[in-house]
């Protein structure tokens, strides 16, 4: 497909699995990303203020989540917290 200046383009917007705003997810721009193992996405902002694991407030978001999945939540790291 050729895009031409000026023409909108639909975009992918997603929820954050952590904080629920809404993010772009593609084409050509990611404000986020991916957690295949988790099934989840998480926004940037998220993503860069966990990075030494998920902050304990988000906990029973996610551990819901997992359940909801049917999937086994992953050992904490060294500081408790689920790697994310």
């Amino acid at each position: 497909m050729n895009i031409q200046l000026g023409e909108i383009m639909e975009t992918n917007m997603v929820k954050c699995g952590l904080c629920e705003s809404e993010f772009q997810f593609g084409p050509q721009f990611f404000d986020g990303r991916s957690l295949p193992n988790y099934k989840i996405y998480i926004c940037t902002e998220c993503r860069g203020s966990n990075r030494d694991g998920l902050a304990p407030r988000y906990e029973k978001r996610f551990l819901l989540h997992l359940k909801k999945e049917g999937i086994v939540p992953p050992k904490r790291n060294k500081m408790g917290w689920f790697p994310l």
